[in-house]
């Protein structure tokens, strides 16, 4: 949507300005004038939501939304604040909402999307931000992905849940699963290449119970149950 200037892009244009950055005091100035103010009320949001307090972004954006009821991105946005307020009702109806609306053929650019940002939480200065993919596609099929940043750095390791075919014909043959069921594993993958599996599941227990797993492994209190190591090239073994 054109009207918005994102909280970020104000912080980086302001001080090419000598400008302080807006407060949430100037923005309920600008509503209070204007309570339609679109840009406002989601800056205003956003500017809530960045300060740990949910809720009340939730309610900027929630005022927003009847303004602007075919907006998905905004969807995606109060899905983030109602998980960080730990309304978890209220998000689930939201995620489902947004299914409904990428199945309703009324936004071409919501149904190319193949996934949404869900959730964004910080543990030990480690931020993940939490991709929740649609549909379940292809051979290594991924429901989400932690996607790990330590600043504004990429982490070193990035974490997904699945349900790659592999894994599932084995279980099917060896009767750990029914023949229409699907086996799901949490795995984390490092940018030097290798790729530890931290879990194997019989069913996808739900995002609450995978968070609680990330978060573990995050915190360095669950451990891989095996793990692949690229070998060091000649080069680098004579070093």
């Amino acid at each position: 949507m054109r009207f918005r200037l994102s909280f970020l892009s104000a912080l980086l244009a302001l001080p090419l300005l000598a400008q302080e950055p807006p407060s949430l005091e100037e923005f309920d100035q600008a509503l209070a004038k204007d309570p339609k103010d679109r840009s406002a009320l989601y800056n205003a949001g956003l500017f809530t939501y960045l300060s740990g307090d949910f809720k009340k972004s939730i309610g900027y954006w929630q005022r927003l939304k009847e303004l602007e009821p075919l907006d998905w991105k905004l969807r995606g946005k109060l899905i983030q604040a109602y998980e960080g307020a730990g309304m978890k009702r209220e998000r689930d109806e939201e995620i489902a909402a947004l299914r409904k609306e990428r199945s309703s053929g009324k936004h071409e650019d919501l149904a190319a999307e193949k996934f949404f940002i869900r959730d964004q939480f910080e543990i030990d200065g480690i931020r993940a931000f939490v991709l929740e993919y649609f549909e379940l596609e292809g051979e290594r099929a991924l429901v989400w992905k932690f996607i790990l940043k330590r600043g504004e750095e990429q982490h070193d390791y990035y974490l997904s849940f699945g349900s790659y075919a592999g894994t599932t014909e084995m279980m099917r043959e060896t009767g750990t699963i029914g023949k229409d069921e699907r086996g799901y594993h949490l795995d984390g993958y490092g940018t030097d290449g290798s790729h530890r599996t931290y879990g194997i599941l019989t069913k996808n227990p739900g995002y609450d119970e995978v968070k609680k797993m990330a978060i573990q492994v995050m915190e360095g209190k669950l451990k891989a149950q095996s793990s692949t190591v690229p070998r060091k090239n000649a080069e680098d073994e004579e070093q």
